[in-house]
C-alpha cells in the first residue's frame, strides 16, 4: 500500500492535565471551514483524551477508540478504530518545557528546564521506554503525515529543544525528513 487512506482524518490529543477536553471524541468546530476562533483551531476532527502515553498509543492505534460517526458520514452509530495510515495529521498537546514533555501528566502543570533529565517525562534520555505507543501510532500515521507536539515553552528554549528533536528523531516514529 501507498500509505494513503481513503477517508484520511486529523486527531488532535490532549493530556488530561491540559484544559482542551473531548468529552465526545468530536474536534470540529461549531463552523467547519470558518477559520481559526479564539477556542480552537480549524480543520481538526477526531478529538481524544488521554491519561497518559500508553492510552494514547491503545487509543490510537491499539483499537481502543471507536471513531466518531460522522467520519465514516454514518449518523446512526460510530466507525470502528483507526485504521492504518488513516491519521494525516496528529496534535499531541500536553505540559512540558524546553527538552521534555509531561506525556505521562504526572505532574499537570507547567515546568521549567529540569524535564530535560527528569526520568517521568518524555525527553531525549527516556525516549526507548515508549516505544510501545509510538509503534502503535506510527501504525495509524501516514506516509509523510504530519506530528504536531504542543507544550507550554519556557524562555531557555533553543539548546534544549533541538536536544530533544535530536533523541526524537532516533526514535521509531519520528525519523529525519530526508
Amino acid at each position: 500500500m501507498n500509505g494513503r487512506h481513503l477517508n484520511p482524518i486529523h486527531v488532535w490529543a490532549a493530556g488530561i492535565g491540559t484544559p482542551l477536553r473531548f468529552s465526545d471524541n468530536d474536534a470540529r468546530l461549531p463552523n467547519p471551514g470558518g477559520g481559526d476562533q479564539p477556542f480552537g483551531q480549524d480543520n481538526w476532527l477526531v478529538g481524544v483524551d488521554f491519561a497518559n502515553f500508553a492510552d494514547l498509543g491503545n487509543k490510537l492505534g491499539g483499537g481502543q477508540l471507536d471513531l466518531p460517526s460522522f467520519v465514516c458520514k454514518n449518523m446512526l452509530f460510530a466507525c470502528g478504530p483507526i485504521e492504518e495510515n488513516q491519521n494525516t495529521r496528529l496534535a499531541l498537546l500536553a505540559h512540558g518545557a524546553p527538552g521534555g514533555i509531561d506525556i505521562d501528566n504526572t505532574t499537570g502543570r507547567d515546568m521549567d528546564t529540569s524535564v530535560v533529565h527528569d526520568p517521568r517525562m518524555l525527553n531525549a534520555g527516556t525516549i526507548s521506554k515508549y516505544t510501545t505507543p509510538l509503534d502503535q501510532i506510527e501504525r495509524v500515521l501516514a506516509y509523510r503525515g504530519l506530528l504536531h507536539v504542543l507544550f507550554d515553552r519556557g524562555r531557555k528554549a533553543m539548546e534544549q529543544e533541538r536536544n530533544l528533536r535530536r533523541g526524537l528523531q532516533v526514535g521509531p516514529l519520528l525519523r529525519p525528513a530526508r
